[in-house]
């Protein structure tokens, strides 16, 4: 916007501005200080987010509001202070973040925040994309941690939750490809790391919410949430229980390194795009008890070479396998009745289809065009 300047480094507002709007600096990479002039009431939503080069942030005296994502993939920030004149927020104990006085709420945070023991609530995606950020304490006053709150914090290799917390959103580690260690109090009632198990587990329903590439998943789960492990791209194998009976959409999704994976014998149903772009993942046997595969399940999976669809399953649903570009053979039992648009799509090393014997011309009517002279009689 013409009214924001940067100059060597350096942000410049219009004179007499009271606000900074929505996404006035976003992604200016090349902005390395600012000062924000007393006369801001108001900062916008993602109005500095994606400012890599920021090293430090001084909110004034009249700052009534913070938007949105304000500071988000901010990865430079070190320093952040609030003047203790602020009515709203502070930066209470020279902890490097912006609380939100009303509330108790940590607003934003940096690499080199220090939670204090009185805030309550770390807001959604309040650290997301501090990369610097290697391991946080969350002091025992929390009780709530909001949607994607460490979300892309590449550095963090653990967490501790302690007791206190009553409410943990969805994707709060989602995409900290390092994050190892996952730990939570064995006083808290809501949720559990059952058998040093370095993963988030809801207690009362036996469902894994989130884990990190240092899980393992405890023979007493019942359900792998979705997106539990998307974006976990140290993640190189997993063995699923046979306790497992669902595993959610995407929870596996972009693992880019997983190259194993061994399915539990009492898994149902495969979410949406669970596994897709796995594409470490060489082989998997899916066993006869899944009866869903939803869509695109294994999509992109580009280093499976072949599959075996288990016999209780009735259809092989859209994009199931689209992307597989080193898929070279498929096993159908007979009851599959139906083949849904784009299930091969982009597999162009496939050469064998086979199917139960008498049944060629049968699936040979449910394949497009250029998969019907590969379909075989086993």
């Amino acid at each position: 916007m013409e009214q924001y300047k940067i100059i060597n480094g350096n942000g410049y507002l219009p004179i007499n501005a009271t606000k900074i709007e929505d996404r006035a600096f976003k992604d200016c990479e090349d902005l390395t200080s600012l000062i924000i002039p007393g006369d801001i009431t108001r900062i916008g939503e993602e109005a500095f987010m994606g400012c890599s080069g920021l090293t430090k942030i001084y909110i004034p005296d009249g700052v009534t509001r913070i938007g949105w994502n304000a500071f988000a993939n901010c990865s430079g920030l070190a320093s952040i202070v609030v003047s203790r004149k602020n009515f709203d927020f502070d930066s209470r104990n020279d902890c490097n973040a912006i609380i939100k006085k009303e509330g108790k709420i940590l607003v934003a945070g940096c690499k080199n925040t220090t939670i204090p023991n009185s805030v309550i609530e770390i807001k959604g995606e309040a650290f997301m994309g501090c990369t610097g950020l290697t391991s946080i304490d969350i002091p025992n006053s929390v009780e709530v941690i909001g949607w994607g709150a460490f979300r892309d914090c590449i550095g963090l290799t653990e967490i501790e939750i302690p007791a206190s917390v009553s409410k943990i959103a969805g994707e709060i580690i989602h995409g900290c490809a390092s994050l190892n260690s996952i730990s939570i109090s064995n006083d808290n009632k809501e949720y559990d790391s059952r058998d040093n198990c370095n993963a988030i587990i809801e207690t009362y329903s036996n469902t894994l919410l989130m884990g990190c590439k240092g899980s393992t998943i405890p023979d007493s789960i019942k359900v792998i949430k979705g997106k539990a492990f998307s974006g976990c791209a140290g993640l190189t194998s997993i063995a699923i229980p046979d306790s497992v009976i669902d595993i959610w959409p995407r929870a596996f999704e972009n693992c880019t390194a997983l190259t194993s994976v061994v399915l539990g014998k009492s898994v149902a149903s495969i979410g949406f795009r669970a596994f897709d772009n796995c594409k470490s993942l060489t082989n998997i046997t899916i066993p006869d008890s899944v009866t869903y595969l939803d869509g695109y399940a294994f999509s992109n999976c580009s280093s499976l070479t072949s599959i075996v669809l288990p016999k209780s399953l009735s259809d092989i649903r859209r994009g199931l396998f689209q992307g597989c570009t080193a898929l070279k053979s498929v096993y159908i039992p007979d009851s599959v009745i139906e083949i849904k648009e784009l299930a091969f799509d982009g597999c162009d090393a496939l050469q064998d289809i086979y199917v139960a014997p008498g049944k060629a011309d049968y699936y040979k009517a449910l394949l497009p065009e250029n998969l019907k002279t590969i379909v075989k009689e086993s």
